[in-house]
């Protein structure tokens, strides 16, 4: 709104119908002051009074500097700080900046054509390729997968492949490379192991936390204690198909095993391959899954998941299925 000016000669151009504010000499009172000063803050574009208000100090000068530097950091700082009397270059920046958080996951390495041969290899690698800023509820089950993997061993590490398919195509050579597919088959997920063998998650399977635990344990040796397994029991499971495993003896230990909630689902288990062969195993996870695809309580969907984890137990060690 259009504000008084004062000229040096002691006249006072006002909007028209408008009276001063105050007159010459006259002192404003607190409340007076308060009010001009709340004018002149409301006055500046919404998105400046919104850095203004974070931490104390004002809209301008130094104080508002110093949190545009913290929220958008030093090296975009200047730039908003140029273009804040512009709405739109503010929503731009603030997407942008967004974007870069979004990019960064907790306990996932991001790897490069410089980078990606000198981790796999020398660990257990769950790799995933997918464009360079990936959202949705699949990226989110992949992060608190990859969150889990990378705290359970300081031999496994979680990574990640940011593919760009415009621009610079940052990583585009290292995706082709590694026969990563094109943009409409990722996510793509990979489990590549120190002893040279590279495992491909199962392109058939939803993408969820659960599922990429299961994958993992079942193909890298490793542990993770998912819902519904027990240690003592998981030991057993995972020799329950080896070429010279004693099966009858096994059951036999499951049954003496300590108690727990699972237990009678492993002693079930191991009984059904003893009288059915192996061919129960990759038959009753088909139907748990299609059993799974449907719609069910949220009780029963967890009764089948813990399911699931324990019947991955099983799995063994040379599985090839979806090895490259």
């Amino acid at each position: 709104s259009s504000r008084e000016v004062r000229r040096k000669d002691g006249r006072v151009d006002r909007p028209q119908g408008g009276r001063p504010s105050r007159r010459p000499g006259q002192r404003l009172s607190p409340r007076r002051m308060v009010k001009d000063h709340q004018s002149e803050k409301n006055s500046l574009p919404f998105h400046r009074r919104w850095l203004g208000s974070i931490g104390s100090g004002g809209v301008t000068g130094e104080g508002f500097r110093l949190r545009t530097n913290i929220i958008f950091g030093e090296r975009m700082a200047p730039f908003v700080m140029r273009g804040t009397h512009s709405l739109w270059s503010f929503v731009v920046v603030l997407l942008f900046r967004g974007w870069a958080f979004a990019a960064e996951s907790e306990g996932v390495l991001n790897l490069d054509i410089h980078t990606f041969d000198k981790v796999v290899g020398a660990f257990d690698v769950l790799v995933k390729f997918d464009k360079q800023y990936a959202y949705g509820e699949k990226e989110n089950a992949w992060k608190e997968a990859a969150k889990k993997l990378s705290a359970s061993s300081a031999a496994f590490v979680a990574a990640q492949v940011g593919v760009q398919d415009y621009g610079a195509k940052l990583n585009q050579e290292l995706a082709e490379r590694e026969g990563a597919g094109t943009k409409s088959e990722w996510p793509l997920i990979r489990l590549y192991l120190r002893d040279g063998r590279r495992v491909a998650f199962p392109k058939e399977n939803e993408v969820t936390e659960d599922a990429l635990l299961r994958f993992v344990q079942a193909h890298a040796k490793l542990w993770l204690g998912l819902d519904g397994t027990q240690k003592e029991l998981d030991d057993l499971a995972t020799r329950f198909l080896g070429p010279d495993a004693d099966r009858a003896k096994l059951l036999e230990a499951a049954e003496a095993a300590e108690d727990g909630p699972s237990k009678r689902h492993y002693v079930k288990i191991m009984a059904k391959v003893v009288d059915q062969g192996e061919a129960y195993l990759p038959a009753e996870i088909a139907r748990v899954n299609k059993i799974l695809s449907g719609k069910l309580s949220d009780a029963k969907r967890d009764e089948l998941q813990k399911r699931l984890n324990i019947l991955s137990s099983f799995l063994p060690d040379d599985n090839k299925n979806n090895e490259l």
